[in-house]
């Protein structure tokens, strides 16, 4: 019944937003929902998931208060152990983003702010921030906090935050000079557009691209670059300790910017031609005009809506899924445009992320870094005194958090790998790190991890639990189907069954640490368990 009822759903084709329980949670279902909106499924979580439902976890997740960094970063200074000299350095910020990730009950307020993070890019590998983990820590917090408030909260708090300032270089950027050999930096003002809120092309309500003569349309011009720019003048760090002024005032990284009038420009500013800002409003209102208008820009909710699509459920949102969720940033129901507690629920709760994908252009590949934190919360890891001391793993998994090699992330979300995905049209962003090295140093270091049972510095080490599994061991099918459910979602096909049935059945069943380990391993590079369905 439960199965005939899901191929009934799958074939509606109006279906839009699930109710609470309008399908039944079957074997593998939770499992699949929490690579969605967590780091991962614990047996745990699957079980809180199949007692609350979908909805009512969602609800339960966004009342658990926030678990921050900054603070149990700035208590790794006392750990002399770890810290040399009380000097923290960006190891020790990933430090604190694994224990988050890994044990914070907070786990979609965790998600969420590791897809923003990916969005909203700022990264250790500039050299005007990679000696600075605290700014990062409190920059990471910012998105914690507000990642699941209102959009246009967001935007104002990354805009005013010290790390982006510094990261995409409008902080202490100064207006015109009068002789014209200083323009204002247009770093900021461009990625604003092109990267947080209306992207390149004007779009429909559904993300489709609007043409004219069969071309797409460029949501803005150069001219619009230089007119934005002029709006993001004139702001610094504050003032601090008796020292006041734009190029003076002392670093402050936990302290939004400030506006400082006589460096901003203060003549009238012509923002995408929707309206231009009167000479000399103050500076402050200058840059929450133009948030305003960015905000309420009709490309806004489908393009933001479809970046963070990509990093929950899919890779290809259809054009109806799309507008629905866009719909519910526009208006949440209660005439809220930008609540993003409403707009994630849209996302999760949509037919097109909970009903099990039908056809090859849904679902998405599960990153190498969510993989393998996956492993960890699957396999019960443990760390001594809490401290998750692993960090350095760009070099095996293509990325890390807070690390991207640019403001366009680790990968754009419009890759399309060539062959047969490019040739269907379509996208899989996350397969721009997939390449000739990651594809073997990836399978090669979950090998090491889970014959090891441990990661990181001894200080600190990540310590899985295989406990269950060797108890499961001596029979190899319910082995099988309890990996199955916890790394691939159910979603393991008879063939890599017998695949993986076929190697542990040359361990004799005397060895069954050694068959579960094995299990474990080839369950966690199996295709099923790389694709998110």
């Amino acid at each position: 019944m439960a199965l005939a009822l899901r191929g009934w759903l799958a074939g509606v084709v109006f279906l839009t937003t699930l109710s609470a329980h309008a399908l039944l949670i079957e074997p593998g279902d939770a499992e699949r929902f929490l690579m969605q909106a967590s780091f991962g499924p614990t047996e745990a979580d699957v079980a809180r998931v199949k007692e609350l439902h979908y909805e009512g976890w969602i609800t339960e997740q966004f009342q658990r208060p926030a678990s921050h960094n900054l603070p149990l970063l700035l208590e790794l200074k006392t750990r002399t152990d770890l810290v040399k000299e009380g000097k923290l350095n960006n190891a020790h910020r990933k430090y604190i983003w694994w224990r988050n990730a890994v044990t914070g009950g907070d786990q979609l307020r965790q998600r969420l702010a590791y897809a923003w993070s990916q969005i909203f890019v700022v990264s250790d590998e500039a050299n005007s921030l990679s000696g600075n983990p605290e700014a990062l820590a409190h920059y990471y917090d910012t998105l914690v906090d507000q990642g699941l408030g209102n959009y246009r909260t967001l935007l104002g708090a990354v805009t005013h935050h010290p790390a982006m300032g510094v990261y995409l270089t409008y902080l202490r950027n100064e207006k015109a000079d009068p002789e014209g050999k200083r323009r204002p930096d247009e770093n900021y003002a461009r990625e604003i557009m092109q990267l947080f809120t209306i992207g390149l092309y004007e779009l429909n309500p559904d993300g489709t691209r609007q043409l004219v003569k069969g071309q797409p349309v460029p949501t803005y011009t150069n001219e619009d670059i230089q007119e934005l720019a002029r709006v993001f003048t004139g702001m610094g760090f504050p003032p601090k300790d008796g020292k006041v002024g734009f190029k003076n005032a002392p670093q402050q990284w936990f302290t939004p910017l400030v506006h400082y009038p006589e460096f901003h420009d203060n003549g009238p500013k012509n923002i995408l031609g929707r309206k231009t800002l009167p000479a000399d409003q103050p500076a402050g209102k200058d840059v929450e005009d133009t948030l305003d208008i960015l905000f309420h820009h009709p490309n806004t909710p489908p393009f933001v809506c479809r970046l963070l699509i990509q990093r929950l459920t899919t890779s290809n949102p259809s054009p109806g899924y799309l507008r629905r969720v866009s719909e519910v940033f526009v208006n949440n129901g209660r005439g809220v445009r930008g609540d993003l507690q409403a707009v994630v629920r849209a996302i999760l709760m949509d037919a097109e992320a909970r009903l099990p994908a039908a056809t090859y252009d849904k679902g998405m590949q599960r990153e190498p870094y969510l993989r393998l934190v996956s492993l960890v919360r699957a396999f019960r890891g443990t760390a001594k005194d809490g401290t998750f001391t692993v960090s350095n793993l760009a070099q095996f998994l293509g990325q890390e958090p807070g690390s991207a090699r640019s403001v366009f992330n680790f990968y754009l979300p419009s890759y399309s790998p060539p062959g047969p995905i490019a040739d269907a049209g379509l996208v899989a962003p996350e397969f721009e790190i997939t390449n000739a090295v990651t594809a073997i140093s990836l399978p090669n270091f979950l090998r090491d991890f889970i014959y090891r049972g441990k990661i990181g510095r001894a200080e600190g080490e990540v310590v899985l639990d295989f406990s269950r599994e060797i108890q499961l061991a001596r029979d190899p099918d319910a082995l099988i189907q309890h990996l199955n459910l916890l790394l691939a979602g159910g979603r393991l096909r008879d063939s890599t069954r017998q695949i993986i049935r076929g190697a542990i059945g040359e361990i004799p069943d005397t060895k069954p640490e050694e068959r579960a380990k094995l299990a474990v391993y080839l369950t966690s590079i199996s295709p099923e368990s790389a694709i998110l369905p």
